[in-house]
C-alpha cells in the first residue's frame, strides 16, 4: 500500500485523513501555546512601531522549534496585525536567505509581479536596495519581508541592509527567523547598528501542551475520534519524553505511530474476510 510522507495510506477514498503533520508549515495548522503566543504578540507590537529598532526583528529558535510556523501565521495576519489606522501590513514570506542583495530584489519582483522600476537594480547593491524600497508604499504603508532561514543570508548582504536600511520609519522592515549557532550570532553583530528587537521561541512544550497539540493536528486532519483515541496519555507522555517538547520531533515520533497502526489495519481487514469466507 502506498504511502504519503506522514505515514497515511493512500487510496482510502475520499473521506480519507490528511496528513497531520506536513513537511511544509503554513498558517492554518497552527495551534496555540503560550510561548508563540507571546512571540506573535511581541511581533504584532514590533510591526506597529515607527522608532529606533521598528526596522528589524530577530526570531532567534533552535531547529525544529517552529519558527517557520510563526513566520507563516504572522504572514497571514490571523489574528490581523494592523496599524492604528486599521490598514493591513503587506507581509511576504521568503523561505531563505542565501542571496546577494541584487538576487533578492529580483526574487522579491518576481513574487510580487512586478519589474524593478530602477536602472541597474540587477547588478548594482544600492541600486537593488531603493528598488526594494519602492515596492513599498513608504514609511506609512511599509512592506514586511519575513525571511526563514537566514542563517544562510550571505555576511555581505547583511552589510547592505545594516548600511543602508534606515534606522527608523523604514518603508522596508524585515523579521529574520536563525537559528543560536556561530553564524548567526555573526550576523547579528553585523546587523546590530539597527537595533533589532530580538525574540527568542526557547520553551518546549510540556506534556499537557503535546497533548492538545497532538490531538488538534489530528482532529483537523480528519481522523475519527477513535483514531485519535489511540493517543491516550500513556502514548502522549512517551511521545513527548521520546521528542523533549520539540515540535519537529513530536511529529516524526507521532507518524512513527501512525505508520505503526496503520500497518496493521490491513492485515486485520483482511483477515476478517478470510474468517467471513471460511464460515460460508
Amino acid at each position: 500500500m502506498s504511502r504519503d510522507r506522514a505515514g497515511i495510506p493512500a487510496g482510502r477514498g475520499s473521506m480519507a485523513p490528511r496528513a497531520p503533520f506536513p513537511e511544509t508549515a503554513n498558517a492554518a495548522a497552527y495551534v496555540p501555546r503560550e510561548a508563540t503566543e507571546a512571540r506573535l504578540r511581541e511581533l504584532r507590537d514590533w510591526s506597529e512601531g515607527d522608532g529606533i529598532g521598528s526596522t528589524l526583528a530577530l526570531l532567534i529558535a533552535d531547529p525544529g522549534m517552529g519558527k517557520t510556523q510563526l513566520l507563516r501565521v504572522f504572514e497571514s495576519g490571523r489574528p490581523a496585525w494592523r496599524r492604528g489606522s486599521g490598514q493591513a501590513r503587506r507581509g511576504l514570506f521568503l523561505p531563505h536567505a542565501g542571496l546577494s542583495i541584487m538576487d533578492l530584489c529580483e526574487w522579491v519582483h518576481g513574487l510580487m509581479e512586478r519589474e524593478p522600476g530602477i536602472p541597474d537594480a540587477r547588478d548594482h547593491p544600492v541600486a537593488a536596495l531603493a528598488a526594494l524600497f519602492a515596492l513599498a508604499g513608504g514609511p506609512d504603508d511599509p512592506l514586511f519581508l519575513l525571511v526563514d532561514d537566514a542563517d544562510s543570508m550571505p555576511l555581505e548582504t547583511a552589510r547592505v541592509l545594516a548600511q543602508g536600511l534606515p534606522r527608523e520609519r523604514s518603508p522596508l522592515r524585515f523579521v529574520l527567523a536563525m537559528g543560536n549557532d556561530a553564524r548567526a550570532s555573526r550576523l547579528r553583530a553585523i546587523l546590530e547598528p539597527l537595533h533589532p528587537v530580538v525574540g527568542a521561541l526557547r520553551d518546549p512544550l510540556d506534556e499537557h501542551e503535546t497533548a492538545i497539540y497532538l490531538r488538534t493536528r489530528l482532529a483537523r486532519a480528519g481522523f475519527d475520534s477513535a483514531e485519535i483515541a489511540r493517543f491516550d496519555r500513556e502514548r502522549i507522555r512517551q511521545i513527548h519524553a521520546l521528542a523533549g517538547g520539540v515540535p519537529r520531533r513530536i511529529h516524526q515520533a507521532a507518524t512513527a505511530v501512525l505508520e505503526s497502526e496503520r500497518d496493521r489495519l490491513p492485515v486485520a481487514a483482511g483477515s476478517e474476510r478470510d474468517r467471513r469466507g471460511r464460515s460460508c
